[in-house]
């Protein structure tokens, strides 16, 4: 008699899969002019959405640049591009024209968007907070005037992911009205901290 006998026969399959490179931008703010010296800080306007101009490329890993000089407000999607995500950081901070004002929560809002160029109605995303202050012991939020002669606030917005195609632009626009509460305050992005920036990554 003949007995029928089976057998399992197991196959690995090893697939070798190899990581794109990395594609995407970011920006921020040139600190000191090609001399050395200190370039001025980023004045923004009282009541008034600004659009941030950039003037350092910390990377742009792409043969067909995101930023350029000519147009420094803005961030274009590259040839092969089809999806991305957004995100961007700004720092706001209150100086006083005078020395001896202690300056306080001034109640002041601050808000930063990003939008699509050419299409107002496209708000990717946006932030938005009253003026809070930080002391020099790093407690937020004292409620009442504060020693040095400062108030700062920073915003972050990350988009979700989006479709887009080649050509498409992005920038990133901030507003403020602290001169409705305190005459005697300018608002400004200080270049040395490198706190403000704007980047796009690629994910297809």
């Amino acid at each position: 008699m003949l007995l029928a006998t089976s057998s399992t026969c197991t196959q690995n399959i090893v697939i070798n899969t190899i990581a794109a490179p990395f594609r995407g931008v970011l920006v921020t703010f040139e600190e000191l002019s090609p001399i050395g010296s200190p370039l001025p800080d980023i004045v923004i306007p009282n009541r008034e959405m600004f659009y941030i101009p950039w003037d350092l490329v910390l990377y742009d890993n792409d043969p067909d640049p995101f930023y350029t000089e000519s147009n420094p407000t803005i961030l274009k999607v590259p040839a092969g591009v089809s999806k991305i995500r957004l995100s961007a950081n700004f720092r706001f901070e209150n100086l006083t024209t005078d020395p001896s004002t202690i300056i306080i929560n001034d109640e002041s809002f601050r808000f930063i968007y990003i939008v699509k160029v050419g299409d107002p109605s496209s708000l990717i995303s946006i932030a938005s907070t009253q003026a809070t202050a930080f002391d020099p012991g790093g407690f937020i939020d004292v409620p009442a005037g504060i020693d040095r002669q400062q108030l700062q606030t920073s915003l972050n917005v990350t988009s979700p992911i989006l479709k887009v195609v080649p050509g498409e632009e992005f920038q990133l626009i901030v507003y403020q009205n602290a001169l409705d509460i305190a005459l005697d305050q300018d608002v400004l992005s200080r270049r040395e901290f490198k706190e403000s920036w704007f980047s796009i990554e690629v994910i297809e």
